[in-house]
């Protein structure tokens, strides 16, 4: 019986109990962002003036920054491309209104406008009770993307992102309201990239747009003890992609005898449109039992077009295969369809105070179907092995299929205040199917049914109030990958304790184990070819806060990962059998402290470090290996890595800020940070630079 049929059923029947308790994944405790920073000094108190019919406050910060660049400026740019200028660090506007006035609340907030700034944004909003809320968001940032040495560094990606949202809510305080939105996310700059022709390489120019506009209308109804919300919306995508030739000639593999490009042109449209539609319901039928469930349904239909014409000289292979003068046509269209159906939902039910249980299920399924129309043509200077003219036209369509319903039960008993366990099951059934046709004749068929089943189980300590070690496991089998793979076992074991001898003084650590192992890889040298990793971590942080002149936070954190994996490796004579290897070992630290120095005089500090080692990238053939040299490899010789990059990376952020504060409405800032990027192993992408800050806070 088909998996959709009856998963409806299914996901009635899994209604049966639960609460959402902490999953049991081994992952590493969260550590503090790279970037953001702890504040210089407690934010001022707003200061509230009337200005008829409002009572309005309004906090602006502004400045400007300088920053200075050693090493690579590509690689900053990617990283961080801060520039020197004006900014305006934050603006906060807001207001009250009071009798007779149009709004009830109005704001307008933002931040990171200015010159050489890459990350901009702004809020807004107003409203009236009982009426209408209103609210806007406006977001812009700049992306570059640059890596020296990759593939000749003929390519780059210097593009902006602009994204809006408009939320408009009628009736907001009824029982019955009425919701409207817009979303709109475009991307647009120029890009470089490169295109094969006969053994060459040419850069290639695309400047990029790509947008999506959203539209949605929805209504929320609370009726008792439920809430009921159904929303309908509509996408438009648009990708329009044209390619053209950037400059000839190439850099070849033979600079001696080198193929020529001199026309390429490559205009490839595409537009999408996506209905779609959501139902939620979530309540409280008795005081022990919680629903929430919800039932989505999207049709995502993708039309597009394709032209392409290139006109050159083939690369010469000596009197045997000469040169050839070479023109080349292509064309096709096609189009793609993919409905989309999701349930999903839990369900918690307590029937005594000390037990609590959790069900948890989702079935997703979609399927693709599309096709494309390609039509060639080709004529040749002279007919030679290096071109053979000709037209020619091709149909080629396909159909993928994939239904997967994963079922989660939990449940969970306090024995008293100290001791809790928590035990549980995942069962997820994953069918996939796939055809592929050409000519409509069936090339290519797959099908296959995957199911797992892993077991949780976990314990929960506090001795004390100020002590709590909690420790959580999963055992069995997974399958993210559903074409080509088998299910992995995994093994994942994760401890975490907190101890808090006095207030404002915490210690929490972490210790993980995540195993990955048994996916079969059949290769063609090792039909029982596996692949394995394993991914050992801890960590420790340190919080000191029970002063209110200052504070201290201290923490450090280390993962190491390794991955094997058998494959086959392409060479110069037959392919070469071979094993994958990955190894990482990641380190990482931070300290903050802060706090009043004097008066009004309050500065901070902080630093961080990124140390990590290991393979980059995963490499090549097992053995005992001549480079270069066909059917050298002898995997009888133990390991012996080809091509393997032992390198690391050492990232240094420290940082320093002051706050001085004249008045409640006026106050001065500083900040300095100090980027150190190096990347080992003689590289060209290190850097280091300075990013120096000052500004006014004005609190009006």
């Amino acid at each position: 019986m088909r998996l959709r049929t009856v998963v409806v059923l299914f996901g009635l029947l899994a209604m049966v109990v639960s609460l959402s308790s902490e999953p049991a994944l081994a992952q590493q405790t969260q550590k503090r962002s790279e970037v953001e920073f702890m504040p210089v000094a407690p934010a001022p108190e707003r200061i509230y003036r009337p200005w008829d019919p409002y009572v309005l406050s309004f906090v602006l910060e502004v400045g400007g920054q300088v920053a200075t660049v050693d090493g690579n400026h590509t690689m900053y740019d990617a990283h961080q491309n801060y520039g020197d200028g004006f900014k305006v660090f934050t603006f906060n506007l807001r207001g009250k209104g009071q009798d007779g006035a149009l709004f009830s609340d109005f704001f307008v907030e933002g931040g990171g406008w200015g010159i050489n700034e890459p990350y901009s944004w702004t809020r807004f909003g107003f409203s009236k009770d009982k009426w209408f809320d209103f609210k806007g968001k406006f977001r812009q940032s700049e992306y570059n993307w640059f890596f020296p040495g990759f593939a000749r560094s003929q390519h780059f990606d210097t593009n902006q992102r602009r994204l809006q949202n408009y939320d408009l809510t009628l009736l907001p305080q009824r029982r019955f309201r009425v919701k409207l939105g817009y979303r709109r996310n475009s991307i647009f700059g120029p890009t470089l990239t490169s295109g094969d022709f006969s053994r060459g390489e040419f850069p290639q120019f695309e400047p990029l747009r790509r947008t999506y506009d959203e539209y949605t209308l929805g209504a929320e109804w609370n009726i008792s003890r439920w809430l009921v919300v159904a929303n309908y919306g509509y996408r438009f995508f648009r990708h329009d992609r044209f390619i053209t030739l950037l400059t000839s000639p190439t850099l070849p593999n033979d600079p001696g005898d080198a193929a020529s490009l001199n026309i390429y042109d490559r205009y490839y449209p595409a537009r999408g449109k996506i209905p779609f539609v959501r139902l939620n319901l979530a309540g409280r039928p008795h005081n022990t039992l919680e629903v929430n469930a919800r039932l989505a349904y999207s049709r995502a239909k993708t039309i597009f077009t394709r032209s392409e014409f290139r006109d050159g000289t083939t690369y010469s292979q000596g009197p045997a295969v000469p040169s050839v003068a070479v023109t080349e046509t292509f064309s096709s269209f096609g189009s793609t369809t993919r409905p989309l159906t999701t349930f999903d939902g839990n369900v918690t039910w307590r029937p005594v105070r000390q037990l609590t249980l959790t069900n948890n299920f989702q079935y997703r399924g979609y399927d693709i179907a599309g096709f494309h129309d390609e039509a060639f043509d080709r004529t040749c200077g002279a007919t030679s092995a290096s071109c053979v003219p000709g037209s020619f036209g091709e149909l080629f369509s396909t159909l993928f299929d994939l239904d997967t319903f994963t079922d989660r039960f939990e449940a969970r008993y306090d024995f008293n205040r100290w001791l809790a366990v928590r035990g549980g099951v995942i069962y997820t059934d994953r069918q996939f199917r796939f055809f592929e046709y050409e000519d409509g004749l069936l090339e290519h068929s797959e099908e296959l049914d995957f199911l797992n089943r892993s077991y949780l189980f976990g314990v929960v300590l506090r001795p004390q109030r100020r002590i709590s070690l909690f420790f959580d496991g999963e055992k069995g089998s997974s399958t993210r990958v559903f074409t080509r793979l088998s299910p992995a076992d995994i093994d994942r074991y994760r401890l975490r304790g907190r101890f808090e001898p006095v207030d404002g003084v915490k210690i929490s650590a972490s210790w993980f184990i995540f195993d990955n192992s048994n996916f079969e890889l059949p290769t063609s040298f090792n039909p029982g070819g596996r692949h394995s990793s394993r991914n050992r971590g801890f960590s420790v942080d340190f919080q000191l806060s029970r002063f209110q002149r200052g504070y201290l936070n201290v923490g450090y954190s280390r993962n190491d990962v390794t991955a094997l994996t058998d494959v086959t490796i392409p060479g110069f004579g037959p392919p070469q059998g071979g094993l994958s290897i990955y190894i990482l070992n990641d380190n990482y630290f931070y300290v903050d402290v802060g706090g009043r120095i004097s008066g009004k005089l309050y500065a901070d500090g902080g630093y961080r470090l990124t140390d990590s080692s290991g393979t980059f990238p995963a490499s090549d053939p097992a053995g005992a290996c001549v480079p270069f040299v066909p059917q050298s490899c002898d995997n009888t010789g133990g390991l012996d890595p080809l091509g393997i990059f032992d390198g690391g990376l050492k990232y240094h952020q420290p940082h320093l800020g002051v706050r001085y504060a004249f008045s409640d409405n006026v106050s001065w800032k500083a900040g300095w940070r100090y980027y150190d990027y190096n990347q080992q192993g003689g590289t060209f992408s290190d850097y280091d630079a300075h990013v120096v800050t000052t500004s006014l806070v004005l609190n009006f």
